[in-house]
């Protein structure tokens, strides 16, 4: 193949190539220019400007209520939304419940703690209450002696003393109370000084004096000061005839209860 046919055949092809490129180019613009003819047509669109091929802006006046109630649907519903039913059932919230339940048993759960608390302090109270009462009888019990023991103890005392209606120490309070000093001083003394014979602290015995029951307690100072605290104010008013006041019995009766422990704490001893 010569040169020449060479060359014939490429002018030939590329003529082939511009002629397809200007058939595609009008198959391409053909719609388009089919759509500009058609938008400006007959009427037109007023949205679309031919000169410059673009959208043209369009101003839409606000509607108004009144336009609004002239354009009315055929299958716009008129009808009014229904009330909702009011259910005549109680719907109950478990959750709610449990809590409820669970709030109840812990109320339930702390009154019985604090019952469970007061019933054992009151049982500690009674016990406590209990032994208590309990000492007191026994204590009374170890003092409490009738008029006759009494009587039969009284000819021993180193003096004369009326006898009592009942036992001394009963004579010496219904005396204080009656405002009588004096012989409430003398029925405490010799209540003391007969206790004391009775277990057998001293020994009582017609004929000794009162410095002689002291010397028999030399060895018991506690006892020793009790007795002699009521000694002397029964001396003076015994042998002295002296009056006595209510402050200085109650000094000797105030101190009767240390006298029966010491009483008692020596004979456990």
């Amino acid at each position: 193949m010569t040169w020449r046919r060479l060359l014939a055949m490429l002018c030939v092809l590329a003529a082939a190539a511009a002629s397809a490129s200007v058939a595609y180019a009008q198959a391409a613009e053909a719609p388009i220019e089919s759509a500009r003819d058609a938008l400006s047509g007959r009427g037109g669109m007023p949205w679309y400007d031919r000169e410059h091929d673009d959208l043209r802006a369009i101003n839409v006046p606000p509607q108004t209520p009144g336009d609004m109630s002239n354009r009315k649907s055929r299958w716009e519903d008129t009808s009014q939304p229904a009330a909702p039913k009011q259910s005549t059932n109680t719907n109950f919230s478990w959750g709610a419940i449990g809590d409820a339940f669970w709030q109840v048993l812990q109320v339930i759960f702390w009154l019985l703690v604090i019952a469970l608390v007061g019933f054992l302090i009151y049982l500690l109270v009674r016990a406590y209450v209990q032994r208590e009462d309990a000492a007191a009888v026994a204590s009374n019990r170890s003092f409490d002696f009738g008029a006759e023991d009494d009587a039969n103890r009284i000819e021993s005392l180193p003096f004369t003393v009326a006898r009592p209606r009942g036992n001394l120490l009963d004579e010496a309070r219904e005396q204080y109370q009656a405002g009588n000093y004096r012989l409430a001083v003398i029925y405490l003394f010799s209540y003391q000084l007969i206790t004391l014979d009775r277990h057998q602290h001293i020994h009582l015995a017609k004929g000794k004096t009162n410095r002689q029951y002291l010397r028999e307690l030399r060895d018991k100072p506690e006892l020793r000061a009790a007795l002699e605290q009521t000694m002397y104010p029964f001396e003076d008013v015994f042998f002295g005839d002296h009056d006595l006041s209510r402050e200085e019995f109650e000094a000797c009766w105030n101190q009767l209860d240390k006298f029966h422990h010491h009483v008692e704490a020596q004979v456990a001893v």
